[in-house]
């Protein structure tokens, strides 16, 4: 996972205006709803071979759990370095 890329995103999406948010969300819904539910079912198939072919015919192993203990790891640590950012830079008068 690129999570300096996702960061990035959030920083970049964070910053858009009302109207930029909303035109984005737009278009991301339309993007979704465009999609059958049989072409959505191919990519996961196509998906699904490429995971088996990246770990040679094995199944991924990963315990969900664990899964939702490090998202939620990288989660915290992202809105903590928000908070810290926004705090450095609000002013007080």
């Amino acid at each position: 996972m690129n999570t300096q890329l996702v960061n990035y995103l959030v920083g970049i999406i964070n910053n858009l205006t009302f109207e930029e948010q909303s035109l984005l969300q737009t278009k991301l819904s339309d993007q979704n709803f465009n999609r059958s539910s049989q072409e959505c079912y191919q990519e996961l198939l196509k998906l699904k071979a490429e995971i088996f072919k990246r770990n040679q015919g094995k199944s991924l192993s990963i315990n969900p759990d664990d899964l939702l203990f490090e998202l939620r790891n990288e989660r915290d640590a992202e809105l903590m370095s928000i908070e810290v950012l926004d705090f450095n830079n609000s002013s007080c008068s």
